[in-house]
């Protein structure tokens, strides 16, 4: 049983959350289950997570950059492997694309949902760090610029790799 001061604590970092946390972990879960399932989907919507995990990941990016310059070469440390990671891992990972009628054929994978909601989790993790610990904000900065960093940079890497396989599926055609 929980003590009454994990259930404070628990209270305050919920209720603390902005609106747009809940919703956006939502839609993750939901898509993420779709994703273990074989479908065929429009290319836009294909689109949705690495345009969300972008700007997310932008929106950490920009703000911590500009109070501390001194994080850029961590921030791109990261988002350099992470790009190398996903031309490497990324793409349709044995699915593919049918460009004439713009949709997307892709194999079923627990990958989408364990990583998305690993991103989610660890910059949320860090968010809440940096609120209840305010004096290690320095400390805490470094993780979240390369959470950031990591986060976006992947999935550039993995749009690239999309990119690559879609113009595969042309030139095969």
């Amino acid at each position: 049983m929980p003590s009454p001061q994990s259930a404070v604590m628990l209270e305050r970092i919920v209720t603390g959350a902005p609106w747009w946390v809940f919703p956006l972990l939502a839609l993750l879960i939901v898509l993420g289950i779709r994703a273990t399932r074989p479908r065929v989907t429009a290319l836009p919507r294909v689109l949705i997570v690495p345009v969300v995990f972008i700007a997310w990941g932008l929106s950490g990016l920009v703000p911590a950059l500009a109070a501390s310059p001194d994080l850029a070469l961590p921030a791109a440390g990261a988002a350099t492997g992470a790009v190398l990671l996903a031309l490497a891992t990324g793409g349709l990972d044995g699915g593919w694309i049918d460009v004439e009628r713009g949709v997307a054929h892709l194999r079923g994978s627990w990958i989408p949902l364990v990583r998305n909601v690993a991103i989610f989790t660890a910059k949320y993790a860090v968010a809440v760090a940096v609120a209840m610990h305010p004096a290690d904000r320095a400390q805490l900065m470094l993780w979240s610029v390369a959470i950031s960093g990591a986060s976006a940079g992947y999935f550039v890497g993995w749009l690239a790799r999309l990119t690559i396989d879609s113009r595969r599926a042309v030139r095969d055609a």
